[in-house]
């Protein structure tokens, strides 16, 4: 393998590495602050309980 085919590689694996970290954290803020989620897990606990 060529010395600049293995840099190119690993420079793929470092920016694919940061952009699904970017995608991971806008998900996680995305969902957190949703007051319909928990609206529904509190139909859904209030449900089971009767």
């Amino acid at each position: 393998m060529n010395t600049l085919t293995l840099y190119y590689v690993i420079g793929a694996i470092v920016v694919v590495h940061f952009i699904a970290g970017i995608a991971y954290l806008i998900y996680k803020i995305n969902k957190a602050p949703s007051s319909s989620n928990d609206e529904q897990s509190k139909t859904h606990s209030s449900s089971n309980i009767e």
